[in-house]
């Protein structure tokens, strides 16, 4: 018996996905070529290719924590600036910035030195080549300003941001940071003591004047540990409350 069933249809393909991650260190270059093989015992070997461009992304963050809640005038205010990258591929040429507001005074004695510093209008500006910083690494700036002796209490902000300008990035909002800084004016008052004699007979009576606290200079610390003053300062305090 013969029965004609015409063509017999193709099977339907087979789809198969293949995932993988392209390592931080091969970005920038012009592609990357995939190659797929099937083969079978009773059919000829077939393969296919497909060339990618790989593109640098990165997610690049920056923190600014500076020394003190508060600096005083002729010091040198501090700065810790950590720069973050998140991958997942490396930033290459990273460079960190910062703008000081005119009342802050780049540093050098107190920064890195791979700083270098350009005098604009609005303050200093300060950048700092961190080179490549791969992908899950940290990497901390210190930078130093200066504030003059005649500096009024002032309020303002210093504004720092890191970028790459040869990789991408994912988010730029946490590319930037901010702190306030309070300047603030403080005075070295000594308070002296002067006898009338040398010596005085016993039953005399001895009398002292007040010398005049010297002024000047406004930014000298007491010459004595942190937990003393913190002592005469809660003491202050009590006697202030109990008055």
């Amino acid at each position: 018996m013969h029965a004609p069933f015409g063509r017999v249809p193709e099977p339907p393909p087979v789809l198969i996905t293949i995932s993988g991650t392209v390592q931080p260190g091969i970005a920038g270059q012009p592609s990357v070529t995939n190659t797929a093989t099937v083969a079978s015992a009773i059919s000829a070997e077939a393969s296919d290719e497909v060339s990618q461009d790989v593109v640098a992304v990165a997610d690049l963050a920056l923190t600014k924590i500076p020394d003190a809640a508060e600096f005083a005038a002729e010091s040198v205010a501090g700065f810790s600036l950590v720069a973050t990258n998140a991958g997942p591929s490396d930033a290459v040429l990273t460079e960190v910035g910062d703008l000081f507001p005119p009342e802050l005074v780049f540093d050098p004695a107190s920064s890195v030195p791979a700083c270098t510093v350009v005098t604009q209008p609005e303050g200093w500006f300060v950048s700092c080549a961190i080179g490549t910083l791969v992908a899950g690494e940290s990497r901390t700036v210190r930078l130093g300003a200066r504030i003059a002796p005649d500096q009024a209490p002032a309020s303002v902000v210093n504004t720092a941001a890191v970028a790459s300008p040869v990789t991408g990035e994912y988010d730029f909002e946490n590319n930037l940071s901010q702190v306030p800084v309070t300047i603030a004016r403080s005075a070295d008052l000594v308070a002296g003591k002067i006898a009338d004699a040398a010596s005085h007979p016993v039953g005399g009576q001895v009398s002292t004047r007040p010398q005049s606290p010297t002024r000047g200079r406004r930014t000298r610390r007491a010459s004595c540990s942190p937990a003393l003053l913190l002592g005469g300062a809660l003491l202050l305090l009590r006697r202030r409350r109990a008055g």
